[in-house]
């Protein structure tokens, strides 16, 4: 095996670039002081923060996936490199102003640091002090859900390929309009790229204490008219005092129109004879479709140790029989079928969005020891596990996070997919991935 670091000039220099924003990112944590004991204020009260964050990323290509290219070798390798920027410009009260891009280098071409992306960019102002109204690129999750949000219509598909499930906003006005126990929330999305423009109503309740729902209508040409509900519920609050920190919540959503291509049987003749393969067919074949979320969660309150558990259910995403059609033609050594199969990689969604039926597993743990000493009181990790229930593949996470500084966030995370390579998890691009992510905040 060949050691990564021995590559090309221009790789030589983006991963030397990359090492050192990390220990620049650590210099700079030691020499500012923690963000919650000096609060930096300009003239009339205005308030500046944000952070940066670095993350470097090395994995090993799994070759034979069909998510590689032809000329993927199995090595250890720079997968990642991003640099994160948030900053947000406030005044209580009055307005908001946020910014968060990144750039990132292009993990198929594996070129330096070029690919720019603004993730939200928008100005919020309150208008009286019920009205608050929102325009710009900025990011709405209607509904609960950490997994999955059934009830989320709004934003784009995520990337096929994306390990860090970064989620762009959306270019869009919306408004939040608070009654004494309501909170009524419009949106209006513009068209933009993969995203439709639509319109959207969200009525929040917190009539009943220990009670959080919403009700949910959205409509955009890609989902047709769809709505649903959403809520978490604190049982020690409504039923049993005796259960503090056990939260149960869900979701369940409509759309009218499939979001997934519809998979059709197509023929291609090759010397006579006739080869079968699913083709991509068009998008918003008419449904109803049901999705839901059902998940718990727990906390040990003095152990520092959350545990949480979700199911969730797609409706229009693939059921077996259509997925075992595409995973097939794409693996087959026949180019006759896996090449106009290979339509399919460009849609098929994020890893985790595939199948219809998921669990989700994690466990949190947020500090070792408390009042003992500062490394380990600083010192945390976390467990996770998501299954995909259809072709019992698995996908493992596992980190470990350390805040010795108070305005600083340490995260060593691995990557580890398990299952056949015709499977979702087995079938994603690498064999195993670890990022170190360095994020200081001001």
């Amino acid at each position: 095996m060949k050691l990564f670091w021995l590559k090309p000039s221009l790789r030589k220099i983006s991963d030397l670039f990359a090492i050192l924003s990390i220990c620049l990112a650590v210099n700079i944590a030691q020499a500012f002081p923690p963000v919650d004991a000096v609060e930096k204020k300009w003239y009339s009260g205005i308030k500046v923060d944000g952070s940066l964050q670095t993350t470097l990323g090395i994995d090993e290509p799994n070759v034979g996936s069909i998510f590689a290219s032809k000329d993927t070798r199995s090595q250890v390798d720079f997968s990642t490199r991003r640099f994160n920027a948030l900053l947000r410009v406030r005044q209580p009260g009055k307005f908001l102003a946020l910014f968060d891009g990144m750039l990132e280098n292009d993990q198929d071409t594996g070129q330096d640091l070029h690919q720019g992306l603004v993730n939200q960019l928008y100005l919020a102002y309150d208008v009286t002090d019920v009205l608050r109204v929102r325009v710009g690129k900025q990011r709405t999750l209607w509904g609960h859900g950490f997994a999955y949000i059934p009830t989320d219509f709004i934003n784009p598909p995520l990337d096929p390929t994306a390990l860090n499930l970064i989620r762009p906003g959306v270019k869009a006005i919306s408004f939040d309009y608070s009654f004494s126990k309501f909170t009524l929330s419009g949106i209006l999305t513009k068209d933009s790229g993969k995203v439709i423009g639509g319109e959207g109503l969200k009525l929040t309740s917190s009539a009943i204490s220990g009670l959080d729902f919403y009700l949910i209508y959205y409509h955009s040409d890609i989902v047709g008219h769809a709505g649903g509900a959403s809520f978490a519920v604190d049982p020690s609050v409504i039923w049993f005092p005796k259960w503090p920190s056990f939260v149960i919540y869900g979701s369940l959503g409509i759309n009218e129109k499939s979001r997934y291509p519809e998979v059709l049987n197509a023929t291609y003749t090759v010397n006579g004879s006739n080869l079968y393969y699913p083709a991509v067919g068009p998008t918003g074949k008419t449904g109803p479709y049901l999705s839901f979320l059902a998940a718990m969660s727990y906390e040990f309150v003095k152990a520092r140790l959350s545990l949480s558990a979700e199911y969730y259910y797609i409706g229009d995403a693939y059921p077996p029989g259509d997925r075992d059609k595409i995973m097939n033609a794409l693996s087959s050594p026949n180019i006759y079928v896996s090449q106009p199969s290979s339509l399919w990689l460009n849609n098929l969604t994020a890893f985790g969005r595939n199948q219809q039926q998921y669990l989700s597993l994690s466990l949190s743990h947020r500090s070792v020891t408390e009042g003992v000493n500062h490394f380990l009181d600083t010192f945390g990790y976390e467990l996770g596990l998501l299954q995909g229930l259809n072709d019992s593949s698995n996908f493992m996470t596992a980190a470990i996070k350390s805040n010795y500084w108070s305005n600083t966030e340490i995260t060593l995370r691995s990557f580890q997919p398990f299952g056949n390579s015709k499977s979702e998890f087995g079938s994603m691009p690498f064999n195993w991935n670890l990022q170190l992510l360095v994020k200081v905040g001001f």
